[in-house]
């Protein structure tokens, strides 16, 4: 009969917290659904990254504090709950100690004063242990259990929802807007690589050491050796970490040359990525097997994360060659310092629609972009040689492009004296 009246009172708690676990999940439903349609109501549009402005943040504020109200009532509740069923535990009117005390009597008689004693104490030790909960107390425990599991549940899904809900907003938002404006082909560019990404690159720098070396020299007299330092910021756009971003750097594999020392050029020296440094072998087990791409990844924070790769290559003169970015990109710069090269002229451009909007901002060396790159786009650099200027000339010899004029005959002086110049 006791077994019966156990297994009873387990599928009563059972059906206990199986009810009010969806009666807590409703109402947290109920409650997030109020506060969506609070939302859609608003009167200002979402930012190009789903972020709220700020007439509907003021607007949103009551909404979002009765909604978190809602979800700290439940919580609170599930505590009072198994606090409750934690302190007002049931206490029997009858000594657990004297009964057995009773029963070991009948079975064991002729026990003395002192062993009696010694039993009572360690009865009433164990009473405090041994007192059964009533079924109130066990409901009244798993219902606070299942609505502090239930709050739980809600912040956890809560987090999830929002990063999936302002990612509809960045491309539901600006797809409705541009759906008639632009081919759908195009826009699906627009939503992969600008409106669904997760980083962006800051403060993209180039800068391009120019020097002539004999080893390169020898090989094609219009070849220089360049020293070239990239350096960004990457940012997390996502609020919070964005856990393996791939970092790829590459470098043009068609300018390959050999110099006359056994040196290949194009050559990646070093990368760093955060507090990771890549040199030697470690570098080498992150380039492919040309030695022209380095891969690997990284976790990206809202604290920006700087990524600095040196590398070694060959210009040619004249020639044209590009620095592009892989992903949106602002505040570049490129840098050429080709002090010790006076013969060469180098002319930068950006590769984007506003190219007018380029600053050189100290002539010949610093260009700067101010506004945003998106995805390949980046500084086209034109490299060529400066025109010589001719020799002076000597005393007695004509300039360069002059007419020369033979010595005239006495009989043909006349002639010529009255005949116009000629070229």
């Amino acid at each position: 009969m006791g077994n019966d009246i156990v297994i009873h009172v387990d599928r009563t708690v059972l059906a206990t917290i199986l009810a009010v676990t969806v009666v807590a999940g409703v109402l947290i439903w109920w409650a997030r659904r109020w506060y969506l349609r609070q939302l859609a109501k608003a009167k200002h549009t979402t930012g190009a990254y789903g972020a709220i402005s700020p007439g509907e943040s003021s607007e949103m504020e009551p909404a979002k504090v009765r909604y978190n109200f809602i979800l700290a009532a439940v919580g609170v509740f599930g505590l009072c709950c198994v606090g409750y069923a934690g302190a007002h535990r049931h206490v029997t009117e009858e000594h657990i100690g004297d009964s057995v005390l009773v029963e070991i009597g009948h079975i064991v008689p002729g026990l003395l004063a002192t062993q009696q004693s010694a039993i009572r104490k360690t009865l009433t030790d164990w009473e405090g242990h041994i007192q059964p909960e009533t079924f109130p107390d066990l409901v009244w425990r798993d219902i606070g259990m299942a609505l502090c599991l239930a709050v739980v549940l809600s912040l956890i899904l809560e987090q999830y929802a929002r990063s999936r809900l302002q990612g509809e907003i960045r491309s539901g938002v600006i797809e409705a807007a541009f759906k008639r404006l632009i081919p759908a082909a195009v826009f699906d560019q627009v939503r992969v690589h600008v409106l669904s990404a997760k980083v962006v690159k800051e403060n993209w720098a180039v800068e391009i050491n120019v020097r002539r070396e004999d080893a390169l020299t020898q090989v094609d007299k219009n070849l220089l050796f360049a020293t070239t330092i990239l350096r960004y910021q990457l940012r997390s756009l996502t609020g919070s970490v964005v856990r393996g971003e791939p970092i790829k750097l590459g470098i043009d594999s068609d300018r390959r040359v050999q110099c006359t020392n056994g040196t290949v050029l194009p050559q990646i020296k070093s990368v760093e990525v955060g507090m990771e440094s890549y040199k030697g072998i470690n570098l080498t087990k992150k380039l492919n097997p040309e030695g022209t791409l380095f891969k690997t990844t990284a976790d990206i924070d809202v604290a920006p994360v700087i990524v600095t790769m040196i590398l070694e290559e060959a210009i040619r003169v004249p020639d044209t060659f590009c620095w592009t970015t892989s992903i949106c990109t602002t505040d570049a710069m490129i840098t050429i310092d080709a002090t010790t090269v006076q013969d060469v002229e180098f002319d930068v451009s950006a590769m984007h629609p506003d190219q007018e909007r380029i600053v050189n901002r100290v002539a010949g060396r610093t260009w700067e972009f101010p506004i945003g790159l998106l995805p390949w786009q980046g500084f086209e650099v034109v490299t060529k040689w400066l025109p010589q200027p001719s020799p002076p000339s000597s005393p007695g010899t004509p300039p360069a492009g002059a007419t020369v004029v033979p010595p005239a005959s006495p009989t043909t002086t006349g002639t010529l004296a009255a005949s116009p110049a000629t070229s």
